[in-house]
């Protein structure tokens, strides 16, 4: 079947919104009226590929974000026990065997 799709703004439909009775029926044949007359204002539907980038995005983000997190939380750690890092780069190689090699008091080793 060679059926179109639209997809309709239901914000910017507001005849239905607007109608004093409100039945399925009523609503499908205001609906059918205003596609006939070109009066239903679509929603924007980006091509797949645009959402596929926009996933990987998302995704990268949330990986940078949870990153940021945990280094800040090693930085809370180590400014609770008064540790100081000769360091330029506590996340590079050096820094990670210093804190690898780090020992701390009960939970906070753990944490670490």
């Amino acid at each position: 079947m060679a059926v179109r799709i639209k997809l309709a703004n239901p914000m910017k439909t507001k005849a239905i919104a607007e109608a004093r009775i409100k039945t399925d029926t009523l609503d499908a044949r205001t609906l059918a009226h205003l596609l006939r007359a070109d009066l239903v204002a679509e929603c924007y539907i980006a091509p797949h590929d645009v959402r596929e980038s926009r996933t990987l995005l998302r995704a990268r983000t949330d990986l940078v974000r949870d990153r940021t997190r945990i280094k800040n939380r090693i930085h809370s750690l180590l400014d609770k026990c008064d540790i100081k890092f000769e360091h330029d780069n506590i996340f590079g190689v050096s820094g990670m065997q210093h804190l690898t090699n780090l020992k701390l008091a009960g939970s906070d080793h753990l944490t670490l």
